[in-house]
């Protein structure tokens, strides 16, 4: 599954950037600036980013796409307060799905676990802060269910919610920064996130690599 998953995420940001180019070909990218969508939220007022922060955790807490928000966030407040927005709703949705997932599941599922499994437990249970973190930078794994994995397996609250908040850092930049460019119809910008989004797709072959590599060894 993480073989095909670089190969869809390269597919889903190619048809990303070819719908904008095709709006802005019809004309249409001008219904779509930033002026014409901050109207949508206006009646808000400043409630507008901690409302879309927190529909942006309920959307990783039923384990939706995060991309599609993060790209919204960029469109609508811009890269500083998008990131800020994006950053903290997924963080929040993120922890509301792992602690969910760790008073429920934990203890049924732990006593189940055998072979691969297990190692794998054990060694989110030893290295779990540097073991998620990679997984976190590489952008590419589902993050909503990933936060549920995480709450059933042996890592500690502490290193998942630190791992969680550093390692996505990144991804919700880039994410944001994507999203403003898209929105702008700037070609460049595009193109420098689609080089990011290549480079993290690098730090998930490591992650894969550290995750398998360390397992098989039985890392102490």
């Amino acid at each position: 599954m993480l073989r095909s998953t670089p190969v869809r995420l390269l597919i889903a940001v190619a048809l990303i950037g070819l719908a904008a180019y095709g709006l802005h070909a019809l004309g249409l990218s001008a219904q779509l600036d930033r002026a014409v969508l901050a109207r949508l939220i206006a009646p808000l007022g400043p409630w507008g980013p901690l409302a879309f922060g927190a529909v942006f955790a309920l959307w990783v807490f039923v384990a939706l796409p995060s991309a599609a928000m993060n790209l919204a966030g960029g469109a609508l407040f811009g890269l500083a307060l998008g990131f800020v927005v994006n950053w903290l709703g997924c963080a929040l949705g993120a922890c509301l799905g792992f602690f969910m997932a760790r008073n429920l599941g934990r203890e049924a599922i732990a006593h189940r676990l055998t072979g691969r499994l297990q190692d794998v437990d054990q060694l989110l249970g030893r290295h779990g802060f540097t073991t998620l973190l990679l997984i976190r930078l590489s952008s590419i794994f589902p993050f909503g269910a990933l936060s549920y994995a995480a709450g059933i397996s042996a890592i500690r609250a502490r290193d998942f919610v630190a791992a969680t908040l550093i390692g996505m850092l990144p991804s919700s930049l880039l994410w944001t920064y994507l999203g403003v460019n898209l929105v702008d119809f700037q070609p460049r910008g595009v193109a420098l996130a689609f080089a990011a989004l290549a480079l993290l797709l690098g730090v998930a072959v490591i992650a894969r690599r550290r995750l398998l590599g360390s397992s098989a060894a039985g890392d102490p």
